[in-house]
């Protein structure tokens, strides 16, 4: 469970987002938002779908938001 600061930030949304895009061109695969697992914690998103799981790194500046999610 996260904390409503990380919610409200949207910053799950953007980790799932960033899985997402970096998945789907190797599979070919559409995913639903409940196929991307996200590990805040240990920085990294699984699809089971498609077993497969990426490294994420979050950057968050003032006015800005950004990710990098490589397998």
């Amino acid at each position: 469970m996260y904390d409503r600061r990380t919610l409200k930030q949207r910053d799950l949304f953007v980790l799932k987002e960033a899985v997402y895009k970096a998945c789907f061109p190797m599979d070919r695969q559409f995913l639903d938002f409940k196929d991307v697992e996200i590990d805040i914690f240990a920085r990294s998103g699984r699809v089971s779908k498609a077993n497969r799981t990426f490294s994420l790194e979050l950057l968050i500046s003032e006015n800005r938001s950004g990710v990098f999610a490589a397998e």
